[in-house]
């Protein structure tokens, strides 16, 4: 029997040598991160200071909201191609004494490409007061902040999700074959939307611009699509040599659509003080144009259009 015992207790005896003899098994350290920081997949600079210049491509986004003042200068000043601007939200206004433009992209003598700002608000102190009644209304600006909410000396650039009030001038300022579309800009002193080229080669869809001492949107040679411009003084959209669609144009102090020597179609053009639709030399097609002052549509090939008054 005590043979038999022993037998079995070797291999086990065995094992347990066997074991022992691994070391210990307190693990060496808290393990690694499996996965990467948002950092290290897409590396961006905060902007947590004004004023302040980038100078180098990459992606930069505001840290909380800022007011310029007129200490700042240029409160953004972009001097590279490819950025990208996040505003992250936040909203960069300006006292009443600021001047100058809220963000300026490139100079006149030197350009730059590929650049994206989105996602914010700029503000200045403009006020516009329109007094009257159609179709002999003024509109008057007290003017304050900010002269531009953005001047981009550039192009093939983006700007998107953005909301641009009470500058002394232009709300934004673009360059050809720029990308603009969600963008709202109001009670501006000049235009809300507008192009530094006659023939600037854009591309907007659903943008808003209402209440500005100007035209609303003035995109020459532009694709122009379910936008709305309301209560502008000079006009509502300007697209010569430009397609506009399914756009809504009303009560603005000049013509609604000036589509001269390009199309316009699908769109609502009315109350306006002067044409509904000006289409010389182009064509107008599936538009309803009602109660404008001077005459519904002037001087385009029509078709199936409806509403409106002989010229």
């Amino acid at each position: 029997m005590k043979s038999k015992r022993l037998l079995l207790l070797l291999p086990a005896a065995a094992i347990a040598s066997v074991v022992l003899a691994q070391g210990p098994l307190t693990p060496p350290g808290a393990p690694a991160p499996a996965m990467m920081s948002l950092d290290q997949i897409e590396p961006r600079t905060p902007i947590s200071s004004l004023p302040f210049i980038i100078s180098q491509s990459g992606s930069y986004y505001l840290t909380r909201n800022f007011q310029a003042t007129p200490a700042d200068g240029v409160p953004i000043s972009i001097q590279a191609s490819n950025v990208t601007l996040d505003l992250n939200g936040f909203t960069l206004s300006s006292t009443a004494a600021a001047f100058g433009p809220a963000i300026e992209i490139g100079s006149e003598a030197v350009h730059y490409r590929w650049i994206r700002i989105t996602n914010g608000t700029i503000k200045g102190t403009t006020a516009i007061v329109i007094n009257g009644f159609f179709p002999n209304r003024t509109w008057t600006a007290t003017p304050g902040g900010f002269s531009t909410g953005i001047g981009a000396n550039s192009s093939s650039c983006e700007f998107s999700h953005l909301t641009v009030t009470g500058c002394r001038a232009s709300g934004l300022i673009v360059g050809r074959k720029s990308r603009i579309h969600h963008v709202t800009t109001e009670e501006n002193g000049l235009s809300g939307i507008r192009a530094l080229d006659a023939y600037a080669r854009c591309d907007l869809h659903h943008c808003i611009s209402g209440r500005n001492v100007g035209v609303g949107i003035f995109v020459g040679g532009s694709v122009i699509t379910s936008c709305t411009a309301e209560d502008n003084s000079a006009g509502g959209i300007v697209a010569n040599n430009g397609c506009v669609s399914s756009c809504v144009a009303t009560d603005n102090g000049g013509t609604g659509i000036d589509a001269n020597n390009g199309s316009a179609h699908h769109c609502i053009s009315q109350s306006n003080a002067v044409y509904g639709i000006n289409g010389s030399g182009g064509s107008v097609a599936f538009c309803n144009v009602n109660g404008n002052a001077t005459a519904g549509i002037f001087g385009a090939s029509i078709t199936r259009t409806g509403n409106y008054p002989a010229p």
